[in-house]
C-alpha cells in the first residue's frame, strides 16, 4: 500500500520539543490511525464513525492536541474526548481558514485532558459527528543516522493484529516536508522486531535530493497511516503532557466532566441526575451536590470498569428534592475536592407568557409589534392564519428584539422560555389589517315575474378578504340605444346578503354591486347582464 502523509499545518508550525536520549533535541513522533478494519485492543469502532473524506483529524495524544482540517471557514466545531463513554475533555473553536488546533491555537474548555490510547476523539460539526479512536502507539527511540544516507526510528504498536509494516511512513518537518515511504524503492524498509510484541524498527534510505533538503534529523516523525484522514500522533519517547495555551486550561488529574440532565425543570423533574468524571485509577470518589441554601446531597461514585480512570454516579429525584436554584456538582477524590466542578440549575416554576406591545383588534394599516417577557427569558413566535403550529423551545422564530411588522390579517403565537428551558403557555393575538373592500363578482341577474309590481333581481358573490360590513346595489335603467337613462341605489344591505329583488319602473336594466367595510365604499363591480323589470 502506497500512502503519503501531509503533516498538519499547525503541527508543522508549533514547537513542543522533547529531549531525546543523549541530550539532543529531537522532534520524533509516531502516527497511528484506526479504520474499521484495524482497531486497538478492546476498542470497537462503529462502521459509520470514520472521518469525512473531505476532512482530516490529527490526534497528537502526548501533547493533548487535536487538529481538524478541511472544515468550512469560520465554522464552529466541537471537539470531545471520551474514555469508556465518559467525557474527559472538550473544546469548541473555529478557524477563518477551516482548520483549528486545540491546545495550540485554541484552548481546551476549563482544563486540558491527558489523551490516552483507547480514548475516542469526536469532532462534531455541521457535517455530523465524526470519531477517531486513539491508537496505542509509542516511540522508544528517536531518529538515528546510519552512515550518510539512511536513518532508523524505533517504536511499538500495541494493537492486535499488528498493522502492516508497509503502512509506516516517515517525514521530515522542514519548511517543505520531505516524505520517506518504505514502498518507494529509494526510501528504505520497515520491519517488526522478532519478539512479536509490536516493536518495530523503521529504516529509511535518503536519496541525494533528500539529503540536500534534509541535512539533519532534528525534525523527523514516523507515522502509521492506514487511513490518511484519521491519524494519531504520539510525540517523543518520554512525553510530558500539559497545556499549550497558557494557564487558561490547566492539566488536571480529576474532574467532574458531565451532569445529565444539564438542568432540572418541569418536564424532567423526576429524572435521575447522572454524574460523570475521571480520577486516578483506584481512587475513592464521592459526588457532592450543594445549593446556595447550604443543602448538601452526596453519593458514592463507581468506576466504569475495574481499574478504570473514569467513574459515574446516579442520584434519583428523591435525593435532589430539597435542592433548588444553582446547584454545584463537585467530587471528593480520596478526600480532596476536585478543582473542576459543574453547575446545574433547578427551577420548577414556569415563566409567564410573553406580551405584545399592541393588542388584538382591527387596524387600518400595517402595524409594528414588540414582544416582552420576564428577565432572562427567551421568546419564540410564529405568525400565520391562526392554524400555524404553535412555537416550542426549538420551533418558531427566536425574538431578538425590535419590532415585528404585521402587514396583513394574521395571528401571532408566542411562548417564553426561561433559563432552564421551562415553557410558558402559548399566547395568541389576532390582528385584522383592514383593506378597502374588493369588487364583488356578479352572478347572472334575473328578470322579474310578469304581472304585479315591477321587479328585477341582482345576485353576487362576496369579494375575498375584505372584511365586508355591507353591500349597496345600483340599478341602471337603459335607453333603447343601451345608454344609461337613470340610476337607482339601494340602502346598505347586511354583509351576509348575496341577492336583492329591487322594485323598479318597468324597463330594461343592468346591475352593479359594491362592498362596504370600515374603510368605506369599495369599487363598483362590472355591469350585469340585461334584465327586465316587469
Amino acid at each position: 500500500m502506497n500512502r503519503s502523509f501531509d503533516a498538519p499545518a499547525s503541527a508543522r508550525a508549533r514547537n513542543h520539543p522533547h529531549r531525546a536520549p543523549g541530550g539532543r533535541l529531537i522532534k520524533a513522533s509516531a502516527l497511528g490511525a484506526l479504520s474499521c478494519a484495524v482497531a486497538t485492543a478492546g476498542l470497537v469502532v462503529p462502521a459509520d464513525a470514520a472521518v469525512n473524506a473531505a476532512h482530516t483529524v490529527f490526534v497528537l495524544k502526548d501533547d493533548s492536541i487535536v487538529e481538524a482540517e478541511g472544515y468550512r471557514p469560520g465554522e464552529s466545531v466541537l471537539i470531545q474526548v471520551k474514555r469508556d463513554g465518559v467525557l474527559v475533555g472538550s473544546a469548541r473553536a473555529s478557524s477563518p481558514g477551516g482548520a483549528l488546533a486545540i491546545n495550540h491555537d485554541s484552548c481546551w474548555t476549563d482544563f486540558t485532558p491527558v489523551i490516552l490510547a483507547g480514548d475516542v476523539v469526536e469532532v462534531i460539526s455541521s457535517t455530523g459527528r465524526e470519531t477517531v479512536p486513539v491508537a496505542d502507539i509509542e516511540l522508544t527511540e528517536g531518529a538515528t543516522l546510519v552512515g550518510t544516507n539512511s536513518f532508523t526510528i524505533k517504536g511499538r504498536v500495541n494493537s492486535t493484529p499488528l498493522p502492516p509494516a508497509s503502512e509506516l511512513v516517515a517525514f521530515a518537518r522542514t519548511e517543505d516536508p520531505v516524505r520517506f515511504r518504505p514502498t518507494t524503492p529509494d526510501d528504505g524498509s520497515v520491519a517488526y522486531d522478532a519478539t512479536g510484541d509490536g516493536a518495530f524498527t523503521a529504516t529509511f534510505t535518503m536519496n541525494a535530493q533528500q539529503q540536500t533538503a534534509f541535512p539533519n534529523l532534528g525534525e523527523v516523525s514516523v507515522a502509521h497511516a492506514p487511513a490518511a484522514n484519521e491519524q494519531t500522533i504520539a510525540t517523543g519517547a518520554n512525553p510530558v503532557p500539559g497545556p499549550g495555551c497558557g494557564v487558561d486550561a490547566p492539566l488536571v488529574t480529576s474532574a467532574v466532566t458531565a451532569v445529565t440532565p444539564g438542568a432540572i425543570r418541569l418536564r424532567n423533574r423526576n429524572a435521575t441526575v447522572r454524574v460523570q468524571g475521571f480520577a486516578p485509577a483506584g481512587a475513592g470518589v464521592e459526588v457532592r451536590l450543594s445549593d446556595a441554601d447550604g443543602t448538601v446531597v452526596t453519593a458514592t461514585a463507581a468506576p466504569t470498569s475495574a481499574g478504570a480512570q473514569t467513574w459515574t454516579a446516579a442520584l434519583d429525584a428523591g435525593a435532589t428534592a430539597d435542592l433548588s436554584g444553582a446547584i454545584t456538582v463537585s467530587a471528593l477524590v480520596d478526600g480532596t475536592r476536585s478543582s473542576v466542578e459543574q453547575t446545574v440549575r433547578k427551577d420548577l416554576v414556569g415563566p409567564e407568557a410573553p406580551t405584545a406591545s399592541l393588542g388584538a383588534g382591527d387596524y387600518r394599516r400595517a402595524q409594528f409589534v414588540a414582544l416582552s417577557a420576564g428577565t432572562g427569558d427567551q421568546i419564540r413566535y410564529t405568525v400565520g392564519n391562526g392554524r400555524q403550529a404553535a412555537p416550542t423551545a426549538t420551533r418558531g422564530r427566536l425574538y431578538r428584539g425590535g419590532q415585528i411588522r404585521i402587514a396583513s390579517s394574521q395571528v401571532l403565537k408566542m411562548i417564553a422560555i426561561d433559563e432552564v428551558g421551562n415553557l410558558s403557555r402559548v399566547a395568541r393575538v389576532r390582528y385584522v389589517i383592514l383593506r378597502r373592500a374588493g369588487k364583488p363578482a356578479l352572478r347572472r341577474a334575473l328578470s322579474g315575474a310578469a304581472g304585479g309590481r315591477a321587479t328585477a333581481v341582482a345576485r353576487w358573490r362576496a369579494p375575498a378578504g375584505s372584511q365586508v360590513t355591507g353591500y349597496r346595489v345600483k340599478a341602471l335603467q337603459l335607453r333603447r340605444n343601451g345608454t344609461v337613462a337613470s340610476r337607482t341605489q339601494s340602502a346598505l344591505l347586511r354583509p351576509g346578503r348575496r341577492a336583492l329583488a329591487m322594485r323598479l319602473t318597468s324597463g330594461r336594466y343592468r346591475f352593479q354591486v359594491r362592498a362596504v367595510n370600515a374603510l368605506g365604499n369599495g369599487r363598483w363591480s362590472a355591469r350585469s347582464n340585461v334584465v327586465r323589470a316587469r
